[in-house]
């Protein structure tokens, strides 16, 4: 409150809600960003033929 010159705490807590939503938004988008890339499939074909289980069993 002294750094800005607010003498009420009322003022001060406008604020500082105000910049844990800004905050709080920013860490959603981020942890949408991060969730989306671990449950991407990769849509190139296989770097070897062996690589997929293509024919296989579980026998």
């Amino acid at each position: 409150m002294a750094i800005f010159g607010w003498t009420k705490l009322k003022t001060a807590q406008i604020y500082v809600e105000k910049a844990n939503k800004r905050r709080m938004t920013a860490n959603a988008f981020d942890r949408r960003e991060q969730y989306s890339s671990e449950q991407n499939v990769s849509l190139l074909p296989p770097k070897n033929v062996g690589e997929t289980n293509e024919g296989k069993s579980d026998e």
